[in-house]
């Protein structure tokens, strides 16, 4: 079903180039809407960009695997780079201040300590990593069981984030936030069930008309975007039901699409992949330094894209600054998706 290749330098663990190709069209998705928090960018990419990363995560779920077994090797992947990058986007921030002479930014630390919702510039993504972490393992409980209570409890996520987002999207280090997340996890699992029955064509066909109804549902105003991190879910059903359609479909075309990509080019895709936790939770630092207005600007998304990747590219070739700035899992080549 993928095509694999290695980081050199790495283990030979091996990662699959089309569901990394969707992982960095994801980011790069991510870096644009908070560059143009508002207009019609916000429009075409806060409706899948995020859940598509939930989604990825069921789709390469591995049952069988014990709360503790998930917890451990989600901790190095998730929660050691968001430590990380936290202290020294703290620094950052309090240099800052500092130097202009503002004095000790307590309320900007406070906010990021909270996570989740809480958190704005530079900190702006860091909830996903504390999101997907708590979903994950809150999804390998329900996993314990039949198939049908993976979905009753999904759906009973769902349901809270209708009925009480604001006071899920309160809930610090985004643990409420996850609860609606659990759909999209359990949307990829089922995917993964389904997938080996489509072949090539098949694929390509059931793909492509998966993206175009979702692009036609929000392009006529069917579909309102999906804000994650405030636990606005949109269209009650439709916007999660169009996030899913559109993830999966990009899912479905990357597969068929990267199975003849020249080995050069599935490489670059890898390398871009394992770097791009670190672009998720530092672009927001180069757009609070830049002062980009919620109208964008083209230079500022530029920046924020080469200048992380930059840096999480160079850290790829130092794997004991890998291992904590980018996830052991990123660091080692494996196919963890970045989280």
């Amino acid at each position: 079903m993928h095509t694999k290749v290695s980081i050199p330098g790495t283990s030979t663990a091996s990662r699959s180039v089309a569901i990394d190709l969707v992982r960095v069209v994801a980011v790069v998705a991510i870096v644009l809407g908070h560059v143009w928090g508002e207009g019609v960018v916000r429009e075409v990419v806060h409706p899948w960009h995020v859940p598509v990363f939930f989604l990825l995560s069921g789709y390469l779920w591995r049952s069988g695997r014990s709360l503790s077994d998930e917890v451990r090797r989600r901790t190095p992947t998730l929660l050691v780079p968001y430590v990380a990058w936290l202290v020294i986007l703290l620094l950052v921030v309090v240099a800052v201040a500092l130097a202009r002479g503002d004095g000790l930014p307590l309320g900007a630390v406070r906010d990021a300590l909270l996570g989740g919702a809480y958190a704005g510039r530079p900190f702006s993504a860091f909830w996903f990593v504390t999101a997907l972490f708590v979903g994950v393992v809150l999804y390998r409980l329900l996993d314990q069981g039949a198939w049908y209570v993976r979905w009753v409890g999904a759906l009973a996520g769902l349901v809270l984030g209708y009925l009480v987002p604001d006071v899920l999207a309160a809930v610090p280090l985004s643990v409420g936030l996850a609860l609606p997340c659990l759909v999209f996890i359990a949307a990829g699992h089922e995917l993964a069930r389904w997938r080996p029955r489509l072949g090539d064509r098949a694929a390509v066909f059931v793909g492509a008309a998966l993206v175009v109804l979702g692009a036609i549902a929000v392009a006529t105003g069917l579909s309102a975007p999906v804000d994650l991190k405030q636990a606005d879910l949109g269209t009650p059903v439709v916007s999660v039901l169009v996030a899913v359609m559109i993830g999966a479909g990009l899912v479905l075309l990357a597969e068929v699409g990267t199975r003849d990509l020249p080995a050069g080019a599935g490489r670059a895709v890898v390398a871009l992949a394992a770097a791009a936790l670190l672009v998720v939770l530092t672009h927001a630092l180069v757009l609070w330094l830049l002062g980009t207005p919620p109208q964008g600007r083209v230079l500022d998304a530029v920046l924020a894209l080469v200048l992380p990747w930059a840096l999480g590219l160079a850290l790829l070739r130092v794997p004991a600054a890998a291992r904590v700035l980018l996830g052991g899992a990123a660091a080692r080549g494996s196919r963890t998706p970045v989280r």
